[in-house]
């Protein structure tokens, strides 16, 4: 199955104050951690703000305090207690938020990752919302592949996977992190993301990778080169040696790769297959068996066997 690298965490970073950009922290390529300071805002404005909240909070707590004290001698009014107290509330409220805003002067990198891209420039005017920082987490890598959903049942989560760079055909490991409970409707198909935690330092998300999950083991089963096998007239085709003539069989073809294919039936392990010359023969041909110093897979000579067999 063919699959393209991807990554877990990917996040634009945006302003959450406006202003002008002071200071740039980092640049692309640099691997920044949880909480690293990326990049600062002007932030004068925004101190003097929090230094007035924070002398009206002052203030209103003084008043309070001494109302309170008025209050339990029962000098002052029940409503005037209760509007400078919740007065002194709308200023916490306010000092508070000036000084969530003051922290915002600060962007951060809200997980860990690399920077993929910068947006800004130092001295550039900025507001809320305006784009900064391109950041991506390439701990671990991710591959999603779709898979025929006559597998669903045969994939589970921490299931080993094998993955084959298509760059230069270096293998990686895998487990099965997600399955996808619900199958395409246009292509039968289901969602099955593969996490890669140790890769060469080389590898990027957006590279190919050929992925192969074994969904089914079979314990001594028979194999043939699967350039053996012929089709012929709707059926599955196997020439067998049998002394000096090809013996056809019909086969049942279970699993197969790009150089084996399991037989269920229709040969015995210890027979002898034809690999070479083989769509030419008919039942009964005469063939003659290369010395296996020549051939190790005993395979029939195709221009031995098309003038025998005439």
């Amino acid at each position: 199955v063919g699959s393209e690298m991807c990554i877990r965490d990917r996040a634009q970073i945006l302003s959450r104050v406006s202003g002008v950009v002071e200071a740039i922290h980092c640049e692309e390529g640099d691997l920044v951690s949880t909480g690293k300071v990326l990049l600062s805002i002007d932030n004068d404005e925004y101190r003097y703000r929090l230094s007035q909240a924070e002398a009206n909070t002052a203030d209103l707590q003084s008043r309070y305090d001494r109302l309170e004290e008025m209050q339990k001698q029962e000098l002052v009014s029940a409503e005037e207690y209760e509007g400078v107290k919740n007065s002194l509330k709308s200023a916490q409220a306010e000092e508070g938020l000036a000084r969530l805003t003051l922290s915002y002067t600060e962007v951060t990198a809200p997980f860990n990752g690399a920077v993929v891209t910068r947006l800004v420039d130092v001295g550039q005017n900025i507001n809320i919302g305006t784009p900064l920082f391109l950041l991506s987490d390439f701990d671990p890598l991710l591959a999603r592949v779709h898979v025929p959903s006559k597998e669903f049942k045969k994939l589970k989560p921490d299931q080993p996977v094998e993955l084959v760079l298509e760059s230069n055909r270096q293998k990686l490991k895998g487990r099965i992190k997600l399955v996808s409970p619900v199958i395409d409707p246009s292509s039968g198909t289901i969602k099955v993301t593969i996490e890669i935690a140790e890769y060469p330092a080389g590898v990027r998300p957006g590279e190919f990778a050929e992925v192969h999950i074994v969904t089914e083991r079979r314990l001594g089963s028979t194999l043939v080169p699967k350039i053996a096998l012929v089709t012929d007239r709707g059926e599955q085709v196997l020439y067998v040696a049998a002394d000096s003539t090809a013996e056809r069989r019909s086969v049942e073809v279970g699993f197969e790769d790009d150089n084996f294919a399991e037989i269920i039936s229709g040969i015995s392990p210890d027979e002898p297959v034809v690999v070479k010359g083989q769509r030419s023969l008919k039942h009964g041909s005469l063939i003659r068996i290369l010395d296996e110093d020549n051939d190790v897979d005993r395979a029939a000579d195709s221009t031995r066997t098309d003038r025998e067999g005439s």
